[in-house]
């Protein structure tokens, strides 16, 4: 009676631990797809974005991320807005324009601590300030990136028929032949 006691005690411990190994581990939920939309195209100012998708740091925190490059005349609001992409990046100006003609976005995070944008022209133009911009065609990225040089305009008091507003494109090349 001791033996078949002590068997049935050894059965049934066998009989759970089989149970126990055989069972999958749990798997991991996949990662979530999420696409994000830069205000330009691929270069060094999101180079940060790349270089965590390099070393895996979203797919770590169960991000399958898709870097989507921008360029001129491009949204990235509004292809968040619209649902198209799940994040974007742009300029602190051109967010608060959003929020402020009502579309429903937020900010998450300032990333840049100075403002790189400017205004150039050529020194034969005779441009030394924004009041010589007045009777000048002036190139500027529309879509998402007019919003400061509008302030601007506003803020010198120089209305929109004063100049021609010309989408500035990819290249420099319509600069570079006036």
């Amino acid at each position: 009676m001791k033996n078949f006691r002590f068997v049935s005690i050894l059965l049934v411990i066998s009989f759970v631990l089989t149970a126990c190994a055989s069972q999958a581990e749990p798997t991991a939920e996949p990662p979530t797809p999420v696409t994000l939309q830069l205000q330009w195209v691929t270069q060094a100012q999101f180079a940060g974005y790349y270089v965590a998708l390099d070393k895996g740091w979203f797919a770590e925190e169960g991000i399958d991320l898709t870097i989507i490059p921008g360029g001129p005349d491009q949204a990235p609001i509004d292809l968040v807005v619209s649902g198209t992409r799940d994040f974007g990046t742009a300029l602190l100006a051109d967010l608060a324009v959003a929020i402020q003609t009502g579309k429903p976005a937020i900010g998450i995070a300032q990333i840049q601590q100075s403002n790189g944008l400017l205004l150039l022209a050529k020194k034969s133009s005779g441009v030394e300030s924004p009041s010589d911009l007045k009777g000048k065609k002036v190139g500027v990225w529309l879509g998402n990136w007019e919003a400061q040089f509008d302030a601007l305009m506003t803020q010198q008091g120089i209305i929109a028929k004063d100049f021609s507003l010309v989408s500035q494109g990819y290249s420099m090349k319509p600069f570079v032949n006036d």
